[in-house]
């Protein structure tokens, strides 16, 4: 169209030179309106298909929009801020607003709508109000959508109260709340934990609120263990607000059922959504299997199998949480078979199995025995692109020890070590407990003074491995001395310590000094248990001093607790039937 504007003037006689520039101005400046119209529309078009994902695209059309001639419109340097903004590049927008106000382009509504919610994601509240009151000085009434982004950058924030407070300002100003106001504030509430004010919030504000509300609260309800309260507001959702809940809301539901261990309403509430024409999705199935996998109830799964089976059969891959979740459940169990099936499964759907996935694995094959083969996977770690970190070890080092494989447990310390892995006490304690069982003490002290050296400190888990490993080899008085050192060591000796040092005295006939503790465990408040009255019954039964053992027995059912079948035996055995009967002892 320039071109053809072009020939046509050319074709005109030659007008005289006055008539010339009036005219030549004029059309330079149509075909500059015409190339600014055209390159805002290019400008427009980009921002709204959101092909502006790089700051630096969205400044090089900034760039050459601030140097037309004419000036693009306020509009197309809105959709700019409003890109930027979206790719969270705010400071950005803050400096390309300067920079629209040195050549003076006045800003509109939405301009300063864009550079509120800017400063509230910078957390300078205090310049969003600023900006507010230029909105206010413009004329222009404040809406909705300027109100909910002062609303958020207060909750940011933190400051709910005030966003509470700016809340009500909104209402006495006519501005009715939508969703995204309410959704707003309940998420601050919930987020200071006053749950019964999100709560009466919502009831409040009912009208405006959405899913997303209640799912937020129902959330809250169920993280902090309120799981009827969460139910009894799902119920009100359905029924009274009339609001049809999604997928999301079930799941909230459903995992916090499951994380309380209420499986049967897990499954209901998981039935219940086909009902509502929601279809579960891979968070539903994963939270399912997850709390079947965590129940303290035997026997389920052959339900976790059904799940997981439905789960791939209704086209809904499980991520890899979702198969950490099976195998490192059954690995615990030591169903090593069927973990590594889930394990054959994974690679087949493409989930690369991750350094849990194989920890998991590792931590079955130790537990079943087979550690060559969870050594194998262990080296084929590295083959993955992946790093063994301390657990790796630790697995692999606690699997060595407990078969008393110790050369092969120090070798693969040595390794962690020069790895450049530094081990933590749980490591060390693992590794001293092998040493105490094989008897091997000097490298126990030696393993200690390492383990301080490196700045890893013992704790009472270590002193109770030590105290147990020198009673089980019959030197008394070194595990005497350490228990006596464990306060001085600004640690806590818990019932394990004790129990692990009255049964070595026992079994030194020196019941004195056990008792002496049994006493002392009383006065600090640790409550002697059924494992400290079996040892010392057991203890007195092995020396014939039978009175003492009944006089403990009656302790030990004052506290209703019950002997082992070990010690029941032994005092059947030496009892009379009179004494028997007397007791009654088939029923303790």
């Amino acid at each position: 169209m320039i071109l053809l504007l072009g020939k046509v003037i050319s074709k005109r006689p030659s007008p005289s030179s006055s008539l010339l520039i009036p005219l030549h101005n004029h059309i330079h400046s149509l075909i500059s309106s015409l190339q600014t119209n055209h390159f805002e529309n290019v400008v427009i078009n980009h921002c709204k298909s959101g092909k502006i994902e790089k700051i630096d695209d969205a400044l090089d059309y900034f760039n050459k929009m601030i140097s037309m001639i004419p000036l693009p419109s306020i509009a197309s340097f809105n959709h700019i801020l409003s890109s930027v903004s979206k790719i969270g590049c705010y400071l950005d927008v803050i400096t390309m607003y300067k920079k629209m106000n040195d050549v003076g382009i006045e800003p509109c509504f939405f301009t300063l709508s864009i550079l509120i919610n800017c400063c509230c994601e910078l957390n300078e509240i205090y310049y969003g109000f600023s900006l507010f009151g230029g909105i206010l000085k413009r004329g222009y009434g404040p809406n909705v959508i300027v109100f909910s982004i002062l609303i958020k950058g207060l909750c940011m924030e933190g400051k709910i109260f005030d966003a509470l407070k700016l809340f009500d300002k909104m209402i006495e100003c006519g501005v009715q709340p939508n969703a995204i106001t309410c959704s707003t504030i309940i998420t601050g509430i919930c987020g200071i934990c006053e749950l019964d004010d999100a709560i009466e919030f919502l009831r409040k504000w009912n009208c405006e609120a959405d899913i997303i509300s209640f799912s937020l609260v129902i959330d809250a309800l169920c993280k902090r263990g309120s799981v009827d309260e969460a139910l009894n507001l799902f119920s009100e959702t359905i029924d009274v607000s009339k609001i049809a809940p999604n997928v999301v809301v079930f799941n909230t539901l459903i995992d916090g059922l499951c994380n309380s261990n209420r499986l049967i309403e897990a499954v209901k509430v998981f039935d219940d959504m086909s009902s509502q024409g929601v279809s579960a999705d891979s968070y539903t199935y994963s939270s399912l299997i997850k709390g079947l996998c965590n129940s303290d109830r035997r026997g389920l799964w052959k339900e976790t199998i059904r799940y997981f089976d439905e789960m791939v059969g209704s086209g809904i891959s499980p991520d890899v949480v979702t198969f950490n979740v099976l195998i490192n459940s059954l690995a615990k169990e030591g169903r090593m078979e069927e973990a590594s099936n889930i394990f054959d499964v994974m690679i087949k759907l493409r989930r690369e199995p991750d350094l849990y996935t194989y920890n998991s694995m590792i931590l079955g094959l130790c537990s079943t025995d087979n550690l060559e083969e969870a050594h194998r996977l262990f080296d084929s770690i590295t083959d993955k692109g992946l790093e063994q970190n301390v657990y790796s070890f630790g697995v692999l080092i606690n699997g060595y020890c407990k078969r008393c494989r110790l050369d092969e447990a120090i070798q693969l310390f040595r390794k962690m070590q020069n790895k450049g892995l530094k081990p933590n006490q749980v490591t060390y304690t693992t590794l001293i407990d092998g040493l105490c069982k094989t008897g091997k003490f000097r490298m126990v002290q030696s393993m200690l003074i390492e383990m301080q050296a490196y700045g890893v400190s013992p704790d009472i888990i270590t002193y109770n491995t030590l105290v147990n490993g020198l009673c089980k080899a019959g030197n008394i008085e070194k595990a005497r001395q350490l228990f006596f050192e464990i306060p001085i060591k600004g640690l806590a000796a818990n019932v394990v310590t004790y129990n692990t040092m009255i049964n070595g005295l026992c079994k030194e006939g020196m019941f004195i000094e056990a008792e002496k503790v049994i006493n002392e465990m009383k006065n600090i408040g640790c409550e002697p248990d059924a494992i400290t009255y079996n040892a010392i019954i057991k203890g007195y039964l092995e020396e014939n001093y039978v009175a003492k053992a009944l006089e403990f027995l009656e302790e030990l059912r004052g506290r209703k607790l019950s002997l082992n079948n070990a010690t029941k035996s032994l005092l059947i055995s030496s009892l009379s039937a009179d004494q028997l009967k007397n007791l009654d002892l088939l029923e303790t």
